[in-house]
């Protein structure tokens, strides 16, 4: 599976906002949650747009597991996108670092 259209991008609440502040190394780009349809052991690949990215900045991506913010695998950084291999749903938080 490719493509945004794939994925539902819902607002987070407020205790994982605080959670995503608390780990963040700079600043939050975006803060979303992501839900894919992905079976356990798959990976979706998915384009994410964030508006004023200019493609050459150095982007974290990670995402909230068991309580945990883990790296997520940036295959791409361009100009107000970035694509990314996810293997499950949750939030997702992109640091500009």
């Amino acid at each position: 599976l490719v493509g945004s259209e794939m994925c539902i991008r819902d607002r987070v609440d407020a205790a994982t906002v605080k959670a995503a502040k608390t780990a963040a190394t700079g600043k939050i780009l975006n803060l979303v949650n992501a839900k894919l349809p992905v079976a356990k052991g798959n990976t979706v690949t998915v384009n994410f747009y964030v508006k004023g990215l200019a493609g050459t900045e150095n982007v974290t991506v990670l995402q909230l597991v068991n309580g945990e913010w883990v790296p997520v695998t940036v295959k791409e950084i361009r100009l107000d996108h970035i694509v990314l291999d996810l293997t499950q749903s949750g939030p997702v938080m992109f640091v500009q670092n």
